[in-house]
């Protein structure tokens, strides 16, 4: 039985994604009607444009499936890493980025926070904070765990 379900908060930046597909006709455009005097030069601008462009679209949708809802059951909890039961799960934490402070200062960006539950097997399974509402997952698997090891 479903305790909680969590959907990823995002999956991709849709916006970005147009942006590469633009790109790509743009340079193929280039390409095809591009400066009359210069034309080679054209066609392998154009060509590259859209060999570059055109595979990091394909890598951005390719990477898109491999994030899933996390859902908690009343003995397990099932994550885009697999199904785990609460009997494999030995540990539950919410741990920050391993960035430098110098770095972390000039790029003005929060340290980005993931939930990492650890495995009897010594593996971990990870959850960004950019991608799930992790918080709100650790609090609700922190809750069924005690339900279901008070049984």
């Amino acid at each position: 039985m479903e305790i909680a379900v969590f959907e990823p908060l995002s999956t991709s930046d849709s916006a970005l994604f147009g942006m590469i597909v633009f790109g790509a006709i743009l340079c193929m455009g280039i390409g095809i009607w591009g400066l009359k005097s210069k034309r080679q030069i054209a066609w392998m601008l154009g060509f590259f444009g859209v060999a570059i462009l055109g595979g990091n679209a394909a890598f951005m949708k390719f990477s898109e499936t491999y994030v899933t809802p996390v859902v908690i059951y009343d003995n397990k909890i099932d994550t885009p890493s697999g199904t785990f039961s609460f009997d494999e799960i030995v540990s539950s934490s919410i741990e920050s980025d391993k960035i430098s402070v110098k770095r972390r200062v000039t790029s003005n960006e929060p340290p980005v926070k993931v939930l990492v539950l650890g495995r009897k097997d010594g593996r971990g399974i990870m959850l960004s904070e950019i991608q799930y509402p992790i918080i709100a997952i650790k609090v609700a698997l922190d809750d069924q765990m005690k339900v279901y090891y008070s049984k």
